[in-house]
């Protein structure tokens, strides 16, 4: 009986403990970022129009992120398609959103952490992927982030 209970007593700890390491490093994995974009832009397929951002990475439950409007009422959740270490780039103190430009629309890419070569990217949606298809030609555009 001694060793029975000696034994559940063990596997509790031992569960616990795995519970406290998966849940403790969530919450460093949520970062939230401000931003003023100038211009409207896309979104996935949802268009955003010019204002203050929050954008707030998350990947606890899943890669993604949320991206609000702080001076009109806008939103929208983008799931992460590739996050990667951008090895090319140096560590910079802050962080950046990178938009594609296609004539006169802006494309939302990626989002750069700073102090962090952490890079989150997106997916085309589909108006931006006809938007690549009939403008070959496109600038990148950044946008500092707080």
């Amino acid at each position: 009986m001694k060793n029975l209970i000696s034994s559940k007593f063990v596997w509790a700890v031992a569960g616990l403990a795995l519970l406290l390491a998966t849940v403790a490093p969530a919450g460093a994995q949520t970062m939230t970022l401000r931003a003023e974009v100038p211009f409207p832009f896309l979104a996935g397929d949802t268009q955003m129009p010019a204002g203050e951002y929050t954008v707030k990475l998350d990947h606890v439950a899943f890669p993604h992120v949320t991206i609000e409007c702080r001076t009109e009422e806008a939103a929208v959740i983008l799931p992460v398609t590739v996050q990667h270490t951008d090895s090319a780039q140096a560590v910079v103190a802050l962080g950046r959103l990178v938009f594609e430009r296609y004539g006169e629309t802006y494309v939302l890419r990626r989002v750069a952490r700073p102090n962090n070569a952490v890079v989150s990217e997106f997916s085309y949606g589909k108006k931006a992927r006809e938007l690549a298809r009939l403008n070959p030609d496109t600038d990148v555009v950044t946008v500092g982030v707080e």
